[in-house]
């Protein structure tokens, strides 16, 4: 069979062949071009800024319970108090609790302070915490706030400089140190995340 074609219907093909070839390539090319895989770096730090900007929904809530599974202790958490005149501390023998002149846990900003003493009811096995080890602070308004442990101190019972710190959430866990329990350790835990229960 012998297919021969006026010139003219040629051309007319090949217009339609060079048209069909665009229509079907300009998408292929388009869509290349702009996938994730093409995004400037430059505009993500543009993009991300400009979501920095946003005002942050701050989650916060009043300390109820403390949980640090790795070392088996949950604890209810009560209010503490500090009275500055004499430099003391308002404890119980069996409970853990909340330094009201520190931060309420939350997402922001503060060191919330929460304190026991050294024994077996509360905070004796505080000392074999592991690097990395979660620590889990239940709200009364439902929230869970997760923290991990970075590190531990010893510092000054008159020392009241934890309740300046203005940077990124932290929780810190007090309790008795040294030979005659002189000491205040401090065991320190970044903010990880919330939840509500």
């Amino acid at each position: 069979m012998n297919l021969h074609l006026p010139p003219r219907k040629i051309l007319k093909l090949s217009l339609l062949l060079v048209v069909l070839g665009i229509v079907g390539i300009a998408p292929t090319i388009y869509y290349q071009t702009t996938d994730a895989g093409s995004i400037n770096p430059g505009n993500i730090k543009q993009m991300s800024s400009a979501a920095s900007k946003l005002p942050p929904v701050t989650v916060s809530g009043q300390p109820a319970e403390i949980i640090i599974p790795d070392l088996g202790i949950d604890l209810p958490v009560i209010n503490g108090y500090y009275n500055r005149a004499e430099g003391t501390w308002t404890l119980t023998s069996d409970k853990a609790q909340f330094a009201t002149p520190s931060v309420i846990p939350n997402n922001a900003r503060g060191n919330t302070l929460i304190y026991g003493h050294y024994r077996a009811e509360v905070f004796a096995r505080l000392h074999l915490i592991k690097d990395g080890s979660l620590v889990q602070v239940k709200a009364t308004n439902g929230y869970v706030f997760t923290y991990r442990y970075i590190g531990a101190y010893a510092t000054n019972p008159t020392d009241t400089s934890i309740f300046e710190y203005q940077g990124a959430p932290l929780l810190t866990i007090q309790t008795c140190s040294g030979s005659w329990f002189q000491n205040r350790q401090m065991y320190q835990f970044a903010f990880v995340g919330f939840q509500k229960v």
